[in-house]
């Protein structure tokens, strides 16, 4: 037999195994998982990302625009509106990452719930999607505005959108006492 075959096979089957190891839960296999933290995801990759919570929904946000003295609202506005792929963002989609990140923001937010335990990390996971919004809204007269996440099935029309997340009325313009250059 071929030793060259056979050290091929023995650093795949190895590879495998660490692998399979990496992804179980159980707690005996810390050693593999820090072996992979050393090495990095290329040589033993992390696939818990389909497990056990995947990120099966899109959170779209959306925002009005208004007056919250007297109550009055324009209608709900999608942040970014949708447009068809190009082809070239099969291989590098500069966007994603930005959907990704709302994706995580939402996703904690979800994890940590109403408790009173994560007030303050709740608290700044909600300014900082509204920031997000405020950034990237278009320009209005209006003084003041609202966001809210919506859950969809991405393409699937068939399902209805869920309302996740309401947030509370916040001025368009910047605090300067929270918000110094």
């Amino acid at each position: 037999m071929n030793t060259k075959r056979v050290v091929i096979g023995a650093v795949l089957v190895v590879w495998v195994i660490a692998t399979v190891l990496a992804q179980h839960p159980d707690d005996n296999n810390s050693r593999v998982r820090r072996l992979a933290r050393h090495l990095g995801s290329f040589w033993i990759p992390n696939w818990k990302f389909f497990a056990p919570n995947p990120g099966i929904d899109d959170y779209i946000l959306y925002y009005r625009t208004g007056d919250s003295g007297s109550d009055t609202w324009n209608e709900w506005r999608r942040l970014f509106q949708v447009k068809e792929p190009q082809f070239w963002e099969m291989f590098y989609s500069p966007t994603s990452r930005r959907d990704k990140g709302v994706l995580d923001i939402v996703t904690t937010l979800e994890i940590m719930g109403d408790s009173d335990a994560f007030g303050a990390a709740r608290e700044a996971y909600c300014n900082l999607l509204v920031d997000f919004v405020r950034v990237n809204m278009a320009p209005t007269g209006e003084p003041f505005f609202q966001a809210m996440v919506v859950r969809g099935a991405g393409h699937e029309t068939s399902i209805p959108p869920a309302y996740e997340i309401v947030l509370d009325p916040r001025p368009v313009q910047f605090s300067e006492e929270v918000h110094r250059d």
